[in-house]
């Protein structure tokens, strides 16, 4: 993988046809199982999947050399929609760009953005919902963005993240909407039991949020975080627009020892 990417980050594409080179790719799978693998230094996602439903992905290894190089689009584990009955857990994640990533309207929709450029136009992958998504006990040893749900019409929905743990530096978590196209379609999302923080170190992308909303959501509830020194001047939770619905922040431990700490919410 020598090919430069349209950023003209090297080892990130076919020299020959420029198309983007994933680890694994898995499209238009039915009873996936994916599991106790090691995946290293892939040209860009690490474990890409779209088209999938009744998925399993447990107990793998998926990482990247260090120090990680920003704009190579090494994400860990990466859905593009359509994808329902997803299983994701015991993993261990160390990634260049999204650590896990469901994002529904992103893939080969025009003006959907990254990774909608020449060089990802995979066969068969469009668009779609993501739904019924269990995300538990995986570790992120280091990345810059850890969980991120995007969207722009497309429905995300029935997504529960339990026990999630380890460092970023930058945001821990994102749920986003794909402004060029919508707002987001965000149904019950559930994250309960956090200790994944932020040390705010990503100064390629300046954005060392924990929790950072902007999409359209119905019911989203984060419970059972603990945070030692979130470390970053911004607040732990962080919505800069769309329409919310239930909103339940429940059972948060802040240890807040340091003075670069700003507020909650």
């Amino acid at each position: 993988v020598t090919g430069k990417n349209m950023f003209s980050v090297p080892h990130t594409v076919n020299p020959t046809t420029g198309i983007f080179v994933v680890g694994v790719h898995f499209v238009g799978v039915d009873h996936l199982v994916f599991d106790h693998n090691e995946v290293y230094d892939s040209g860009i996602f690490a474990a890409f999947f779209s088209n999938v439903t009744y998925a399993r992905i447990t107990n793998n290894y998926i990482h990247q050399p260090k120090p990680l190089t920003a704009l190579k689009f090494t994400d860990g584990i990466h859905f593009i929609g359509p994808d329902s009955f997803l299983w994701i857990q015991n993993n261990r994640v160390n990634a260049g760009d999204d650590s896990i990533a469901l994002n529904a309207d992103d893939g080969n929709r025009t003006d959907s953005g990254d990774p909608n450029y020449a060089n990802s136009q995979f066969p068969g992958v469009k668009w779609g919902w993501i739904t019924d998504a269990h995300i538990d006990n995986n570790t992120l040893d280091y990345s810059y963005f850890g969980l991120r749900l995007y969207g722009a019409t497309e429905l995300i929905d029935r997504v529960s993240v339990t026990n999630m743990s380890g460092t970023a530096c930058g945001i821990t978590a994102s749920l986003e909407g794909l402004t060029k196209l919508g707002s987001g379609n965000f149904g019950k999302i559930n994250i309960d039991g956090w200790t994944l923080q932020t040390d705010g170190t990503c100064d390629s992308y300046k954005e060392p949020y924990n929790f950072l909303v902007s999409s359209n959501y119905v019911d989203l509830r984060i419970s059972n975080v603990s945070i030692a020194n979130p470390g970053v001047n911004w607040p732990v939770f962080t919505q800069t627009r769309a329409d919310g619905g239930i909103l339940s922040l429940r059972n948060w431990d802040l240890n807040t020892q340091t003075s670069t700490f700003s507020n909650v919410i």
